[in-house]
């Protein structure tokens, strides 16, 4: 990861950010290196890394390429899920190509209708003697129409509600699908779009075993929010190198701007929610059993608290570099960017319910 890290830099994550485009070298980059089977056991032909080195590699290359790192976290978890709940044709013939990053996969869960909840999804897997009928709709879906394939989540019988989910992987050419770009603020090297589904799949397109989706895809999540929160771990102790450096040599009123306290305390509080925040996320990324309730609810206090750190080292950088900062760059392509974490993929109000319930085991 170190030589990645030290080929692209901050100038390649504005290029991207400026031209709206995906980092298609820097993914090239990680693939031919096998770096999408981080997670993946050796066994299989992964690199057989623990989370621990995870969240340290994800670290060193978000500190150089801030939220592009972003793509290196998603393509890891979608090759875990598969190695660990794929069937012996998926392993064979997909996992390979997924941990070289030959195919790219996102996500279909997300629903606005259901918001957060993720088990109030409404999209729904009908069998049919061809297979499976999926009928709905998937909002928020990243990269979607240039993907290879989208994990599909949906209904397949009633409101049992953590046993009534599946996942299928489908292709995003498959006949059916249709694709409606979303606008957004931040993250301007991805693409939202909302998919139309009223589809036919093969029963093989099936991910582990029907209704058990939710146990795999829950674990998926907490490691998700792990990684996202070393993500941004990184992304702060870039803003705040660089802000420290300009308060070092900016001379306002014939000395350093960075001699003044007005300068030096917030940096100073930035610094220290971020060197809190990187040993809450190293403690839960030790953790033995990442499919614990523990680990579930550490995880997401982990993930509140690194987006938390991070949007003030964001605010902090741009305040420090005032008018310099507000202008298109570095610090305002970061700001927006990390804005995204305090709403998605965990809203700030459902991490602290889910830390007060599953952590704190107060009443719902």
């Amino acid at each position: 990861m170190g030589v990645v890290a030290g080929k692209y830099g901050k100038e390649y994550y504005l290029k991207m950010v400026h031209e709206h485009r995906f980092p298609q070298e820097l993914w090239r980059e990680l693939g031919a290196r096998s770096l999408f089977g981080f997670l993946v056991d050796k066994e299989l032909g992964g690199y057989g890394g623990g989370l621990p080195e995870f969240v340290e590699a994800t670290r060193m290359l978000s500190y150089s390429v801030a939220t592009l790192a972003y793509v290196f976290v998603a393509q890891n978890l979608v090759s875990r899920m598969v190695a660990k709940n794929g069937d012996s044709e998926q392993l064979q013939s997909l996992l390979p190509k997924l941990m070289v990053g030959d195919i790219r996969v996102a996500m279909g869960l997300a629903e606005d209708a259901a918001g957060s909840d993720a088990l109030g999804v409404s999209t729904s897997a009908e069998r049919v003697p061809e297979g499976y009928r999926l009928t709905g709709r998937k909002d928020y879906v990243t990269e979607a129409a240039h993907v290879d394939a989208i994990i599909i989540v949906a209904k397949t019988r009633g409101d049992v509600r953590a046993k009534s989910l599946s996942a299928f992987l489908v292709p995003s050419s498959h006949p059916g699908l249709s694709f409606t770009e979303t606008h957004k603020m931040g993250l301007d090297f991805l693409t939202l779009y909302s998919v139309g589904i009223d589809a036919t799949v093969d029963s093989k397109a099936l991910l582990g075993v029907e209704h058990e989706a939710w146990g795999y895809l829950s674990e998926t999540f907490a490691l998700d929010r792990v990684a996202l929160a070393a993500m941004l771990n990184g992304v702060s102790a870039r803003l705040l190198e660089e802000a420290c450096g300009y308060a070092r040599m900016r001379v306002v009123f014939g000395r350093p701007i960075g001699a003044n306290q007005g300068v030096q305390f917030p940096l100073a509080r930035a610094h220290t929610e971020l060197l809190a925040s990187q040993a809450l996320v190293d403690s839960v990324a030790k953790q033995q059993s990442t499919a614990s309730q523990s680990f579930a609810a550490d995880s997401v206090a982990a993930f509140y608290h690194s987006a938390h750190s991070a949007y003030e080292a964001a605010d902090v950088a741009l305040q420090v570099k005032g008018a310099k900062g507000y202008i298109e760059g570095f610090e305002e392509a970061c700001f927006r960017d990390i804005r995204y974490y305090r709403i998605g993929p965990l809203s700030e109000e459902l991490s602290l319910a889910t830390i007060a319930r599953r952590g704190l085991h107060l009443p719902s």
